[in-house]
């Protein structure tokens, strides 16, 4: 499974807002500095790192607590209903 977290990275005395976004327990990460005219920052974010890890494919994206979670939706996985 492909999973791709982001979240809000707070504005420091010396850096902006950034959405930093990982891809799982591969350390592969990407940083954006807040854009605020960009309409999806998390998603466009998300993209970019997997589009640098070769990642293509469908990602369906959900809210978290601290940002969101983007997994790679493959027409071979299984579905459960809660």
């Amino acid at each position: 499974m492909k999973v791709i977290e982001t979240r809000i990275v707070p504005a420091t005395d010396t850096k902006p807002t950034r959405i930093k976004a990982v891809a799982g327990k591969l350390s592969n990460t990407c940083i954006l500095n807040d854009n605020y005219s960009l309409e999806n920052n998390h998603g466009y974010i998300a993209q970019v790192l997997a589009e640098e890890l070769g990642w293509t494919g469908e990602f369906i994206g959900g809210h978290t607590n601290d940002g969101m979670v983007w997994v790679m939706n493959s027409i071979y996985s299984e579905k459960f209903t809660v």
